[in-house]
């Protein structure tokens, strides 16, 4: 399947998921919640993953240290055909620095065990300040060795090319009226391909 193909299907299966919240706030005069919006780039990343034909779960994944384990949950993890968790794929639809802070936090804690493991974050807007992205990803590079990437899917015009949220908004967040940003689409999906060594 081509990259043409891939970026029409998922597409498809975006706007009409975006249509039934935009239908739900037109019919009840209220926002779609927060886990309705969200769940709008879990499923892009799952459509995604689909058309690549990689294993993609929701689940806990163990991690171990010093004799101690715990499970830490991801929305996407992405796994090898040996069964083997190759990359992370975290969803928010704004990435703001709590959540940033936590998912680094998270990664590290992932690094540990699995020291090969890659991470991504797809997020509909930008909600961080000016030099936070960076800080935290320095953390991130300090303490692990590696780097991670982020893909803001949504396309919010060329007067606004860093995706920030405008903080005027209100508690809709922030996402209905926008489409998917193709070239970063495109992007997101030859950074799988490559990262999971497909083809």
């Amino acid at each position: 399947m081509s990259y043409v193909q891939h970026t029409q299907i998922v597409t498809e299966r975006f706007d009409k998921h975006h249509g039934q919240l935009i239908d739900i706030s037109n019919d009840t005069g209220k926002a779609p919640t927060k886990c309705q919006t969200g769940d709008i780039y879990e499923n892009l990343v799952m459509n995604v993953t689909e058309c690549l034909e990689l294993d993609n779960r929701k689940q806990r994944l163990d991690v171990s240290s010093g004799g101690y384990s715990t499970g830490i949950e991801a929305d996407n993890i992405i796994f090898d055909k040996h069964g083997k968790p190759v990359c992370v794929v975290e969803c928010k639809t704004y990435l703001d620095a709590c959540f940033l802070k936590r998912f680094v936090m998270d990664a590290v804690l992932m690094c540990e065990s699995f020291p090969d493991l890659e991470f991504r974050i797809v997020s509909g807007q930008n909600a961080l300040s000016d030099g936070a992205y960076e800080y935290y990803l320095r953390q991130f590079e300090s303490l692990t060795g590696k780097t991670f990437k982020t893909y803001y899917v949504l396309d919010m015009g060329y007067d606004n090319p860093d995706k920030k949220r405008a903080s005027g908004q209100t508690e809709l967040y922030k996402n209905l009226g926008y489409d998917l940003d193709q070239n970063v689409l495109v992007e997101f999906i030859q950074d799988l391909k490559e990262t999971c060594r497909i083809g």
